[in-house]
């Protein structure tokens, strides 16, 4: 069955089309419908990343069963056109507002482009040298030695613009990824590295509550309760997972975890959600790495933290800002509060659920 497509070209692509029709003695309509028959068909390396841009949402969903599940039934993890999504959609999430990335995210993204770039240099796989070593202020000379040191010299406490460049090289295709065997990208692109990058996905997207309510009920996430509570002087922090695991009533329609961060301060009291939470946490592990506690302060849209120069009375001050509402506290009762809730996040039971729902709802 027939039905008329009306399209505009360019005069000298008519001419040229008409002058191969004449040679092949056949109708500019039956070359058209040839060539286009053709093109489609045959495929370029780069038609599977756009099906994968074409659906982001079945993409996410594919990938969240192979990097979180770990349903890949014994093949590599990932096809090189969903690493390559995976890359953008992890630099793209640094592009969604200014906060601390987790240093365990940039790690693994660092150590999958050296680990990328050290592998091509020495198996003669041509990479852009130049657009990588400007990134990362690399002479070229011998990568493994010269990234081996950019790693340990890297600080912990990378915000998202600096990570947004540092992420350049590998979500581009300065790397050229699609040259690296499958064994080799496996070896480098790690289930434990995916695991860790995934969330950036869910944060790039930027989901409103109603895609929100059904990526969620797409994963099937099933988790159980958790309840923790750090307490310092009269300000408290308590976590709170419902988790959907026992008891599930018969008939009763599926309910994604829910996540709540209950802070109570004097007579102050704030019900906050997963967002806060996450920033929060970011921003403790960064202030603790740096080891700041003398004049220093950082802030995004949801959490600041303001340590004072000092006072009259001789000792410094805090201020601790939860999407708005600001708790002033003495540096020592913040100090405390600060390596009491990164302890109780890093225990076994409790990291676990937390790993599981960055996975669901986002994080840095």
């Amino acid at each position: 069955m027939l039905s008329q497509l009306t399209l505009r070209f360019p005069k000298k692509l008519i001419e040229g089309l008409k002058s191969r029709a004449s040679a092949e003695d056949t109708s500019v309509n039956a070359l058209t419908e040839k060539l286009l028959d053709s093109a489609l068909r045959n495929t370029s390396p780069d038609d599977a990343y756009f099906a994968l841009q074409a659906d982001p949402a079945g993409t996410r969903e594919s990938l969240y069963r192979k990097v979180i599940r770990g349903e890949t039934f014994g093949r590599q993890s990932l096809k090189t056109a969903e690493l390559r999504w995976l890359f953008t959609r992890a630099h793209s999430a640094c592009q969604t507002g200014s906060a601390f990335m987790s240093w365990q995210v940039m790690e693994a993204l660092l150590n999958i482009t050296f680990g990328a770039l050290v592998y091509a240099s020495e198996n003669g796989i041509a990479v852009d040298t130049h657009y990588i070593n400007r990134a990362f202020d690399l002479t070229g000379q011998n990568y493994r030695e010269e990234t081996e040191a950019f790693m340990a010299a890297m600080p912990h406490n990378v915000d998202t613009a600096w990570a947004e460049f540092l992420l350049r090289p590998l979500s581009s295709g300065a790397l050229n990824l699609d040259a690296i065997p499958d064994e080799i990208l496996s070896r480098i692109c790690t289930p434990a590295r995916l695991k860790l990058i995934f969330p950036l996905v869910i944060r790039a997207q930027n989901l409103d509550q109603h895609a929100m309510e059904g990526w969620t009920a797409a994963t099937g996430l099933v988790t159980d309760h958790l309840s923790r509570t750090v307490t310092v002087a009269d300000i408290c922090l308590h976590l709170q997972v419902t988790g959907n695991r026992f008891p599930q009533q018969p008939g009763a329609p599926w309910h994604a975890p829910a996540f709540s961060l209950f802070v109570s301060a004097g007579r102050v009291s704030l019900a906050l959600g997963w967002d806060v939470f996450s920033a929060l946490v970011r921003y403790m592990q960064a202030r603790a790495w740096l080891g700041a506690t003398h004049e220093w302060n950082a802030r995004d849209s949801l959490v600041s933290l303001y340590i004072s120069a000092g006072e009259e009375d001789g000792e410094d001050r805090a201020l601790l800002g939860l999407d708005g509402t600001h708790i002033a506290l003495t540096l020592n009762e913040y100090l405390q509060l600060e390596t009491a809730l990164l302890a109780e996040v890093a225990t076994p039971d409790t990291a676990q659920v937390l790993t599981e729902l960055r996975a669901l709802y986002g994080d840095l």
